[in-house]
């Protein structure tokens, strides 16, 4: 039998005896033990609950950010150092115990954003008019000239068209002994065409740099007047992609004498005819710093896709952390029985995670002020344009310390994040690449990052977003060697569409030797030279 606490007291007071049955008091037991289980586990669940929804709420802000907000990592360092709270009193103490027996260095002057002026050229052709007044006109003898003004207006003619025909006409001996003679078709780029190099360049330089997917073009051209589709130009582009493969190949061979390669991959889609689907494919950048950048088109990501390029490769190259370069390497080992590449990798990257996670902890606020150092080392560096010695000297006396600070750091509070908060995810991503990234500081050559093939590789993703995707898997390797062109023209400041006319109006008439001296960066040589001699 159960009785409440008022009955119980009650009864006492009357001097009765209160019988409780042992199994009842050892049941209410039982169940308060139950009911404190219950509550631990609903705790707990809720604890777990809590986290889980924090850690999609961190993704789903960084995926916010990353369609509506700014692309812009910039930090304000004072700001960091406000936002740590507690640690930023401690934080001014180490720089001030850093800096204690060095002379404070004086403010650096803040750099003007300059704004580019509008200029005019001056060897544009010019058309004078005079404007001579009325009573000038009458009178001309009553008056002299002392002084002129001018105004400058810039024209546009727009986009001109013509006919260009060949006329070869056909003798005869007039005793008609022989056969009658003609002079041989010029070769063409492609016979049976209406195509000319100045028609070709404009339509390749309208894609693959100005980004104007062949539909737009057709629209641009009816205008005109001119009756082009789109299926007529994307035929001419895969052409053009065979004529120039001497070229890329010439190019490709350049780079391979680096010693220095930064890699990056972008995704591609392109039609799978009859399967009524678009598929993945990847453009992959390979860039030597200070020589050129070359692409190859691939239907996939793995890691056999670098053999073509670096199978002949010995150097050291710079990735984003993808696995596939390990795999190669491994492969080149066992199979190839070739040495292993030295693999270095991006701190951008790493530093990426450290800026997604800055709302997260302090840790991240700390480590972008670390890495924000290491950037200004390198600012440095750039700026007296210091040879190859001279970065490796200054990375050991000055970054190696501030690296091994970072790492310390990141050992000591591995342990206190979540594997898969933001936070934790950066410290995993930076101690796994350690050695990788700190590859730069004995090797003046290689950057701290590679944002030099990821700012080249924005060139393909841009268009994309406008042509959306290739039109088969074959016309990706087509369209990647009329990239690598063409990227190789905006490395070296070229006029595409100057560079495209000159070399299609060269290409049939000469041999694979002498095509081989028309890649980017030995057109632009021949033409200095030219204007130096001449």
């Amino acid at each position: 039998m159960t009785i409440d606490k008022s009955e119980y007291e009650m009864l006492l007071k009357l001097g009765k005896t209160v019988p409780v049955l042992i199994s009842d008091n050892a049941q209410l037991k039982a169940d308060n033990a139950q009911l404190k289980d219950d509550n631990a586990q609903l705790k707990s669940d809720n604890a777990q609950l809590q986290t889980e929804n924090k850690l999609l709420r961190d993704k789903v802000d960084i995926l916010a950010r990353r369609v509506f907000g700014s692309s812009s990592e910039k930090i304000d360092s004072d700001q960091l150092l406000l936002d740590l709270g507690d640690d930023f009193e401690q934080a001014l103490n180490e720089e001030q115990d850093d800096d204690s027996n060095e002379p404070e260095p004086p403010p650096k002057s803040r750099k003007k954003r300059t704004l580019k002026k509008d200029r005019l050229p001056d060897d544009l052709p010019e058309e004078r008019i005079t404007i001579i007044p009325e009573e000038v006109k009458a009178n001309p003898d009553d008056y002299d000239q002392i002084s002129v003004e001018e105004t400058v207006k810039l024209d546009v003619t727009p986009m001109q068209f013509k006919k260009v025909i060949t006329v070869r006409p056909k003798f005869i001996k007039k005793d008609r002994s022989s056969a009658p003679v003609i002079a041989p078709a010029p070769n063409q780029l492609i016979a049976g065409s209406f195509a000319s190099p100045s028609l070709i360049a404009r339509i390749l330089t309208g894609k693959f740099v100005d980004h104007l997917p062949f539909y737009r073009q057709e629209q641009i051209f009816l205008r005109h007047g001119i009756i082009l589709s789109r299926k007529t130009m994307s035929n001419w582009a895969m052409r053009m992609g065979g004529w120039f493969r001497i070229i890329d190949d010439e190019i490709r061979r350049e780079l391979l004498q680096a010693k220095y390669l930064q890699i990056d991959e972008t995704p591609v889609f392109y039609l799978d005819p009859g399967s009524g689907k678009t598929r993945k494919g990847y453009l992959w950048v390979f860039h030597a710093p200070g020589m050129g950048v070359y692409i190859q088109w691939y239907p996939s990501r793995k890691a056999s896709c670098l053999q073509d390029m670096l199978n002949e490769y010995d150097g050291t190259i710079q990735n984003d952390g993808y696995s596939g370069y390990w795999c190669y390497n491994n492969y080149r080992v066992t199979d190839l029985k070739k040495t292993l590449l030295e693999i270095t990798c991006c701190w951008a990257h790493a530093r990426r995670k450290f800026f997604e996670a800055k709302a997260e902890s302090k840790l991240a606020k700390k480590m972008l002020l670390e890495i924000k150092e290491l950037y200004g080392i390198e600012t440095s560096l750039r700026e007296s344009q210091s040879s190859k010695t001279e970065r490796e000297k200054v990375r050991r006396e000055q970054s190696q310390p501030i690296l091994d600070r970072i790492k310390q750091r990141l050992e000591q509070e591995s342990g206190k994040h979540l594997p898969k908060s933001l936070t934790g995810k950066a410290i995993r991503y930076t101690l796994n690449l350690w050695k990788e990234l700190n590859g730069f500081v004995n090797n003046g050559e290689v950057e701290i990052d590679n944002n030099l093939v990821e700012n080249l590789i924005r060139v393909p993703a841009l268009g994309k977003k406008n042509w959306l995707f290739f039109g088969s898997k074959d016309a990706g390797e087509e369209n990647a060697i009329i990239m690598t062109v063409l990227l190789n023209c905006k490395i070296l400041g070229i006029n595409p569409e100057e560079y495209l006319t000159d070399v299609l109006s060269r290409l049939p008439h000469i041999t694979n030797h002498q095509a081989r001296e028309l890649t980017p960066a030995k057109w632009l040589a021949a033409r200095q030279s030219q204007s130096m001699t001449g």
